[in-house]
């Protein structure tokens, strides 16, 4: 039962989608009836060319604010959901928008400082230097002596979360989730995991509205990248950060776009440091495109924005390893089967052609020299085959996929003779010592003998309770069969075809028999019964068949 709040904001939404043409959409998953709404005969253009409907599924989108943006570019990295021209069309999205008025913004500044900005601020400038559906980000100078600790001071970069996005983006996932679980029970739902979807959607929005998360993601992409000099990442003020206000230390630099000189070093810098992140500590920064970063005075690279990071397990980052190294080898055999090792197989997934698949997109490259590899280009088509190919890949994966691919260029921009392949292989070694090293500590081999010790306890009590219930017959094994619904239909299908074919059968003799028989009212000389009979037999029997020609199709 939706909410009246909830209600109100679904009656919006829906509207903006029949406004941009998406109401046979909304009619084919019966979204409408949902508010009571029936589809109206609107005089449109049926006929549109499918990018035509991308943009304007890209401008609805847009309008309708922070969720509706998140969800599309969470889209964008699922070409087994939407076509290539969705795809592409959603990648564009931009989260920029009109900046709210700063004395809108001023009084919840100040209540989550809990001072005015003047005790804290020696000077603030009311307009933004950055605006998106999510937050402002304002340039300020701090009162000397205004923080006890850290020694951050001067000019500071303050993030605050836009007033009433919290609690719109609680309505609009709560609206996402509700969707989700209607489609779930579709025809669709069957092999893609909208549920799934959502909840990747919720968590990742939660994450940014949250600026303390934020914080701990700028300390621990700090420290992975600390062992860079050419690398740096703004400070955090941690005094005056709080939910929904973030300070950093402010950074003045050119955009990489606006980099024309060659920076080999830092390239290989960059491209070593998202290995690291990726391969040794578990948590990459994943929006890495060239708004992102700024080269300051001092010829050091800012990375910025550290909304949303992703995390990746161990047991993922060793198959990650094996994956990329097989990828460099260009065996295709070993690359699909650690694909397989890290995804999970869906009903409609084969394995001959899945593996069919990564040979020849493998060797697609055979003749790519090292250095000129498109590395990002190759992990992101992989993924994309797995998930054409009805593997469930975790979410984290794709986004990797999407952060190579975006990595690439802009450390190749910074130095066209860069061979990420080479690096990669350069570190690999010392990437599965780090692993290794970090594995091999006190706390996990503690946490190790601990559930030795449970085990070694657990197993003779399981053994003796297994021969307890084997002796007194009491020993009862569970089986749980696949599809077993879908063989239930199946076959109360064919015992319905079979039935009705017996009916006919019996229609027809009975009615052969009343042929010859000298009862009752006849036309063109036959008996009506017999001639109803045959009738109701011809009904069924061509039912019957056309039930089985469907059936096939």
């Amino acid at each position: 039962m939706l909410k009246p709040r909830n209600l109100v904001r679904l009656r919006h939404v829906l509207a903006v989608f029949i406004r941009h043409g998406f109401e046979d959409v909304l009619e084919g998953f019966d979204f409408l009836s949902w508010v009571g709404l029936k589809r109206r005969k609107l005089p449109r253009p049926l006929l549109e060319r499918q990018h035509s409907r991308a943009g304007k599924l890209r401008v609805a989108l847009e309008e309708l604010g922070t969720t509706y943006i998140k969800l599309g570019q969470i889209l964008s990295t699922r070409p087994d959901l939407l076509s290539p021209a969705f795809t592409e069309e959603l990648s564009l999205l931009q989260d920029r928008v009109a900046p709210m008025a700063f004395d809108e913004v001023k009084p919840l500044l100040e209540r989550e400082l809990g001072k005015s900005l003047e005790e804290v601020f020696e000077k603030f400038d009311p307009d933004p230097v950055a605006s998106a559906s999510i937050a402002q980000v304002y340039r300020a100078r701090l009162k000397p002596g205004a923080l006890l600790e850290g020694g951050l001071e001067g000019e500071v970069a303050v993030k605050v979360v836009r007033p009433g996005v919290p609690e719109l983006v609680e309505v609009d996932v709560e609206l996402v989730k509700e969707a989700a679980d209607r489609l779930s029970r579709s025809v669709l739902g069957r092999r893609y995991d909208f549920k799934g979807l959502a909840s990747q959607l919720e968590t990742t929005l939660l994450s940014e509205i949250d600026l303390h998360q934020e914080a701990l993601n700028v300390r621990r992409i700090a420290e992975s990248m600390s062992e860079f000099p050419r690398l740096r990442v703004p400070r955090v003020a941690e005094e005056l950060t709080r939910r929904r206000v973030l300070v950093l230390e402010y950074v003045e630099g050119k955009k990489l776009t606006e980099i024309d000189a060659r920076e080999p070093e830092l390239a290989s810098d960059l491209w070593r440091a998202y290995l690291k992140q990726i391969l040794v500590d578990g948590a990459f920064h994943c929006d890495p495109h060239p708004g992102n970063f700024l080269l300051d005075a001092d010829g050091r690279l800012a990375v910025l924005d550290h909304g949303m990071i992703a995390y990746v397990s161990r047991e993922n980052q060793l198959r990650l390893m094996a994956l990329l190294l097989a990828l460099v080898e260009r065996d295709g055999d070993r690359a699909a089967r650690v694909c397989l090792e890290m995804g999970i197989p869906g009903h409609d997934f084969r394995e001959g052609r899945f593996r069919s698949a990564v040979g020849l997109l493998v060797a697609r490259y055979s003749g790519v020299t090292m250095k000129d590899l498109p590395f990002g280009l190759i992990v992101r088509d992989l993924l994309v085959l797995c998930l054409r190919n009805d593997i469930q890949i975790p979410p984290e994966l794709v986004l990797l996929g999407k952060t190579l691919l975006n990595l690439e260029p802009l450390c190749r921009k910074l130095d066209p003779d860069l061979d990420p392949v080479r690096t990669m292989k350069d570190m690999a070694m010392r990437l599965v010592e780090e692993q290794f090293r970090r594995d091999i500590s006190v706390e996990r081999l503690l946490a190790l003998l601990l559930e030795l010790r449970s085990f070694v306890y657990e197993v003779p009590l399981s053994a003796r309770r297994l021969v307890t219930q084997m002796a007194n017959n009491e020993l009862r094994m569970g089986i749980e069969i696949e599809k077993a619904d879908e063989m239930q239909l199946a076959i109360r299908d064919v015992a319905n075809r079979i039935t009705l074919g017996v009916i006919t059968a019996a229609l027809i003799l009975g009615s052969a028999f009343l042929l010859r028989m000298d009862v009752g009212l006849r036309v063109f000389g036959y008996p009506v019964f017999a001639l109803v009979g045959f009738l109701m037999a011809a009904g069924l029997g061509i039912y019957v068949v056309a039930q089985i020609l469907m059936g096939r199709h």
